[in-house]
């Protein structure tokens, strides 16, 4: 296992048991409980080890796609083309594979996402050009617009969870349960700045990103009642399920693009994904 494999495993372990709620805990504690976790990690570890080698050369679309196949998830995209030039993605995030899935679905080398500033994400050095960090302080969150704002410019792509958090995945919501959480403020700034440049708006609906066997699991269930919602992912990995069945519709929005008009546009793409 490669040395950014490993820390990657470390890292996912690490939040794991921290989820758990026991990061003040004694140490031989939390030891005990990121070894399973650890090693439940490796080929998560290895498989984004290989993505971050293979995007230089292959871009970020087909490496993602790889990534994909060797996780064992079928992958539908239906919907419109993104295309050349400047446009922003909005889209809903359910977790697992949803930014591999979009990043392959988007289909532009130029992507720029952005993301909560994580450990994870950050130990990804190689994938540092594609993202942009928004972490908690006011100045931070106005660096990361900044970027934002002059990748549009430019003619980039752009790609925003605007909930900022894991939202449900349709294939597993309960009847009538919302599909989308609050969007944090920011995206009419997102919008507005991509009209100016000419640039396109579209939304992106994601489901089907989890194993439903993986999900059906007792040990999934109380760890999600938990808030731990990365579970589901080791899981299927662990298990060799091969019964991920992801799907990702892109549709561009073209009349109304206020905060309303756009959530509804997205729970719809969702629902049709």
């Amino acid at each position: 296992m490669t040395t950014l494999a490993h820390e990657l495993a470390r890292i996912s372990a690490h939040e794991m048991v921290s989820a758990l709620g026991v990061r003040g805990g004694p140490q031989l504690l939390r030891r005990g409980l990121a070894l399973p976790f650890y090693v439940a990690s490796r080929q998560l570890g290895q498989t984004l080890a290989m993505l971050e080698r293979e995007v230089p050369s292959h871009g970020l679309p087909e490496a993602a796609a790889a990534a994909l196949l060797r996780f064992g998830v079928a992958l539908r995209v239906s919907g419109v083309e993104v295309g050349p030039g400047p446009c922003l993605v909005l889209a809903n995030h359910p977790g697992a594979y949803d930014a591999l899935a979009l990043m392959r679905a988007a289909g532009r080398r130029d992507l720029l996402i952005l993301a909560a500033d994580r450990e994870f994400l950050r130990a990804l050095s190689g994938l540092s050009a594609h993202f942009v960090f928004v972490a908690d302080a006011p100045s931070a969150r106005a660096r990361a617009l900044k970027r934002s704002l002059s990748w549009l410019r430019r003619g980039g792509a752009l790609l925003h969870f605007p909930a900022g958090k894991i939202e449900p995945d349709a294939d597993f919501a309960l009847p009538g349960a919302a599909l989308l959480e609050p969007w944090q403020p920011g995206v009419s700034l997102l919008v507005k700045a991509c009209e100016r440049v000419g640039g396109r708006v579209f939304v992106a609906g994601v489901r089907g990103v989890h194993s439903p066997r993986a999900k059906r699991l007792l040990l999934t269930r109380w760890a999600e009642k938990r808030g731990i919602t990365t579970l589901s992912p080791l899981v299927q990995l662990v298990a060799k399920l091969r019964d991920v069945d992801a799907r990702v519709r892109l549709d561009q929005v073209t009349g109304e693009r206020d905060e309303p008009a756009l959530r509804a546009a997205l729970v719809k793409a969702i629902v049709t994904a």
